[in-house]
């Protein structure tokens, strides 16, 4: 993968559609809210297998972002 700048969101829990989406949510509101634009589509990463309890478990939503020029 080529380098990139992002911007992540960090959460615990279950994987779910309905986490994703809620997190996903809050994660663009923040980079536009920081004056920041997404590039393409936001990513869920998953780090831990199923079998571990779902309060341990740490999950990202991460989207790639347009470099800030500099003024």
């Amino acid at each position: 993968m080529p380098p990139a700048v992002s911007a992540a969101v960090r959460y615990s829990g279950r994987w779910s559609a309905s986490a994703y989406e809620r997190h996903r949510d809050r994660l663009l509101a923040a980079v536009e809210a920081a004056g920041l634009h997404p590039v393409g589509q936001p990513r869920w990463l998953r780090f831990d297998p199923p079998f571990t309890p779902w309060f341990l478990r740490h999950n990202e939503v991460v989207v790639d972002v347009a470099e800030p020029t500099q003024p």
